[in-house]
């Protein structure tokens, strides 16, 4: 220093700083399992966040990827702010899945006591519609051909969220047929769907009735129907069931009323085969001769 009769050395005062981060933990620090999930259906899960320091600490949570919103969706409240010395902050975590099975999506969070990002994966187990069908097999007795049996089963929507479903038989042409095809189930309703049977001859049938569930699984209902009787009808006369051979047919009584002996009587019997075609078959005992007809839908 080039001041007159000032010393020429210099005096030192020495300078000290520390430099702290508020120390935060945070649970769950590696990932949030949500588990069992509904599809599109929100739940929330909780972030805790304490301040184990003498410090004020901020924190801030980063906005979702763009690209992760296709698998779920996911808010955070509150998504930014501070933590006092010595004490705890809860984020609540809404989740809504937006496809089925296992996801994970990352979720990060900007802490002051952190140098990067602290991630942590949302997993979760994504269920569809829970939907229960009851029974799961539907046998018909004899059904009289040509005429209409219904039964009736139960599907149950055991999930949290409304479920859509279809009802078809596996096979296009069948004897099976439902009659609420289609429709909705609110969250635990109850509906029963019948099933209608309409036999056109004279044997046993089976088929399938698929219940299908819009994102979800299906359920299969085994149909059986014995059908008696026939579908050739004689309209002007009253019919009745008998036993020929074993086997059940349909009977007509024809009255001819009071005839001279060894003089023709005729009448004329309309016959009608609404269904393509049907065989009617020979059966020959000592009270009735009936001959061997194909009848063919006109």
């Amino acid at each position: 220093v080039k001041v007159p009769n000032v010393a020429q050395d210099f005096a030192t005062l020495p300078l000290r700083g520390v430099c702290q981060r508020p120390v935060v933990d945070i649970k769950p620090s590696e990932s949030l399992d949500f588990e069992q999930v509904f599809l599109r259906h929100p739940k929330t899960k909780e972030i805790v966040l304490t301040n184990n320091s003498d410090l004020k600490a901020k924190f801030n949570v980063e906005p979702q990827e763009e690209n992760s919103k296709r698998i779920a969706e996911y808010t955070v409240t509150p998504s930014k702010g501070e933590i006092e010395p010595h004490s705890k902050r809860e984020l609540s975590v809404k989740l809504e899945a937006q496809m089925r099975n296992g996801i994970t999506v990352p979720l990060y969070i900007d802490v002051s006591s952190k140098v990067t990002h602290e991630r942590i994966l949302i997993k979760a187990d994504v269920l569809g519609p829970q939907v229960t069908v009851d029974p799961l097999m539907k046998e018909f007795k004899e059904v009289v051909v040509l005429t209409e049996a219904k039964e009736k089963i139960t599907v149950h929507n055991n999930s949290e969220i409304p479920a859509k479903y279809t009802a078809f038989t596996r096979n296009k042409n069948s004897i099976f047929h439902v009659e609420q095809r289609a429709g909705d189930l609110q969250p635990d309703e109850k509906k029963e769907l019948t099933i209608i049977c309409c036999p056109d001859d004279a044997d046993t049938f089976e088929d399938i009735l698929y219940v299908d569930i819009c994102e979800g699984l299906h359920s299969e209902v085994k149909l059986k129907a014995k059908a008696v009787g026939t579908s050739i009808s004689v309209p002007q006369y009253q019919s009745e069931f008998t036993e020929v051979q074993g086997k059940r047919i349909t009977m007509y009584k024809v009255p001819f009323g009071t005839q001279y002996i060894n003089c023709d009587a005729i009448k004329t019997i309309n016959i009608e085969n609404p269904v393509s075609y049907t065989h009617l078959r020979a059966h020959e005992t000592s009270l009735h001769l009936v001959c061997r007809l194909l009848l063919e839908k006109k």
